[in-house]
């Protein structure tokens, strides 16, 4: 896009464009007298010579009188009348400077710009770097996590479990005796663990025991930091049936603690009962999977919702206990790509500062190698979808880094960049000014000691 010129900076290029040709004469003629001085001064010696007369040069200095003048200042109006008189009128920078020039600026300008792409550009290392680290993260997501174990499958069938997420299902498992659990679900009760409608006073629809924490928000492991400590302190019950219905209800207290009691009281007795629940069998749901009970559309399989397949894959243990193990590819990516890039930085000899790996707005690169490894362990998770042929093979803590580095990088692409390149050869052009401004005040300083000023 061409910039355009006000009527004020039009004037101020005829003017500059007026002084330039005046200096350019100026020189002109200064060459030409000088020129004319050497030769007169080459014919004087030749002629000296042929008259076998000695050339000798006074040592005598003659001053040169000094007169004061009073210097005129005109109007700008006249300045710029006169400047049009001599030049025409201007209204491109283009007006003012030669093809020499130009060209120059032009070349500098594609430098920046080539300097630009080189700070975001990604280079074999660093290619090599996104394929180790995704390939790695799909071989641990098909290997190892798998598919949680469960006696019975969305297919029918039962499913023994990856390696990975039976040991991480078992430790947690382990964390809390029997005992214990039921001591800390005697401390912790809360309003919103009804297990059934039996003795609610709105039905909510596909409540039972093994689904109750998928439909009670105050079970989510984020969102019940909010819907949880709420209903705790209000006595009330929120949920998403299977239908899809936000229900909030009153519920009996049987815990008369619970009256008055204050936020910092209801957020340590939602953590309790959260810990209570996350090693009991159904344990805790992944975070913000009631809420695709909203997801009443789809046909899966030919016959099911995104809800109630949703709701089926926690039945089958696609729990919170799955969802770590699933976050451990995500985490391979997040260490390798970003300890890659350290390194690489320091390598090159960039600050340390400069080589944090975090994303900034000198540098997108970081985020692009991130969204390319995660692109490749996705990709990776397809295919094992494709290949088994079940839900509970998503690896859904993959999916929305996927997402969440894709929309990064897109947003980047279509707003950001532009700006960013702007902004970074501004900087340049602004330390270019700095520049001519100190040459400027060194010839000054220059002329004030040469003429005692």
């Amino acid at each position: 896009m061409q910039y355009k010129w006000s009527a004020e900076e039009k004037e101020l290029l005829t003017v500059l464009k007026a002084n330039n040709e005046r200096m350019t004469q100026v020189n002109s003629n200064i060459y030409k007298v000088d020129s004319t001085l050497e030769a007169n001064i080459r014919e004087s010696e030749e002629l000296l010579k042929s008259l076998q007369r000695k050339v000798t040069v006074s040592g005598k200095v003659y001053p040169i009188k000094q007169e004061q003048r009073i210097v005129q200042v005109e109007c700008w109006e006249d300045i710029y009348q006169n400047s049009v008189n001599l030049v025409g009128e201007c209204n491109t920078i283009e007006d003012i400077l030669s093809n020499e020039e130009i060209s120059k600026v032009q070349t500098k300008l594609k430098n920046w710009n080539l300097e630009f792409k080189d700070i975001n550009r990604m280079d074999g290392i660093d290619w090599g770097i996104c394929a180790l680290a995704g390939i790695l993260a799909a071989a641990v997501d098909i290997f190892f996590v798998q598919m949680p174990k469960s006696s019975k499958s969305i297919l029918g069938e039962g499913q023994n479990g990856g390696s990975l997420s039976n040991w991480i299902r078992d430790k947690i498992n382990q964390t809390l005796t029997p005992e214990q659990i039921k001591q800390l679900e005697k401390e912790n009760w809360v309003p919103y663990d009804a297990s059934t409608s039996k003795n609610l006073s709105i039905k909510v629809e596909g409540l039972y025991p093994k689904t109750h924490r998928l439909h009670s928000l105050g079970h989510d492991p984020i969102l019940g930091f909010i819907f949880g400590v709420k209903d705790i302190m209000n006595g009330t019950m929120t949920t998403i049936d299977s239908k899809g219905k936000f229900i909030t209800q009153i519920v009996n207290i049987k815990d008369k603690d619970l009256v008055g009691m204050n936020f910092f009281e209801a957020l340590m007795r939602q953590i309790g009962h959260l810990k209570s629940d996350i090693s009991t069998p159904a344990g805790l749901p992944i975070p913000f999977w009631g809420v695709l009970q909203k997801a009443q559309f789809g046909n899966i399989g030919g016959k099911h919702t995104i809800a109630e397949i949703s709701r089926m894959m926690y039945t089958q243990g696609y729990d919170f206990r799955h969802f770590l193990a699933m976050s451990i590819p995500v985490m391979i990516i997040e260490c390798i790509v970003r300890g890659g890039y350290t390194v690489k930085s320091l390598y090159e000899g960039k600050s340390i500062k400069d080589s944090i790996p975090v994303v900034s707005k000198k540098s997108h690169k970081l985020n692009s190698m991130l969204f390319v490894a995660h692109t490749i362990a996705t990709a990776a998770n397809l295919g094992k979808v494709c290949f088994t042929q079940n839900p509970l093979s998503i690896n859904a803590p993959q999916w929305i880094s996927f997402f969440r580095y894709g929309l990064k990088e897109l947003t980047y692409q279509l707003l950001h960049k532009e700006n960013e390149r702007h902004n970074c050869i501004e900087e340049k052009i602004e330390n270019e000014w700095e520049q001519v401004y100190s040459e400027l005040q060194e010839i000054t300083q220059q002329y004030k000691v040469s003429y005692n000023m």
